[in-house]
């Protein structure tokens, strides 16, 4: 299972996923319903749903959808990803619907293109996880030390 966590290559991807976003970016940076942590929030969520994608071998759903994935990016599945790669911690709003049964972090190297799957959390984890204010108001949140790291069926949803 080692490899599972190790860096994954995304660099093949890079255009496809820089194009990707800024059609999502486009399409809904007006919608009152959109919230933007960073400036490369489609961005950077796309690159972990790649590298998720690379070591389960299930396709990423790239399609541009007027209503977003309704918190599934794969079966049972959300991969929430991050460009704080050196301490990671899995983010969550406390009033989201929490449709997932499986919550997936992947730390994002913008400079060196690679993806890396830090560890996963059950919806019971993540609705039970603390409160932290990361400067947007409270979030759920948990460290990558808190996440498991067994195989989640060999992190396939």
């Amino acid at each position: 299972m080692g490899d599972k966590f190790e860096w994954k290559d995304l660099g093949k991807f890079w255009d496809t996923l820089i194009a990707t976003a800024s059609e999502r970016d486009n399409q809904k940076r007006k919608f009152k319903s959109s919230r933007y942590y960073n400036e490369k929030s489609h961005f950077i969520g796309l690159c972990g749903e790649m590298t998720y994608s690379i070591i389960t071998g299930l396709k990423p759903d790239l399609t541009l959808r007027l209503l977003g994935d309704g918190g599934l990016d794969f079966p049972d599945t959300d991969v929430k990803a991050t460009e704080y790669w050196k301490d990671p911690y899995l983010k969550e709003n406390p009033d989201a619907a929490f449709v997932a049964r499986f919550y997936v972090l992947v730390a994002i190297d913008t400079i060196q293109k690679r993806g890396r799957v830090c560890g996963w959390a059950s919806r019971t984890d993540v609705q039970n996880a603390p409160l932290k204010n990361w400067g947007q108001g409270p979030r759920r949140s948990l460290h990558e030390s808190c996440l498991r790291k067994t195989t989640k069926d060999d992190l396939r949803g």
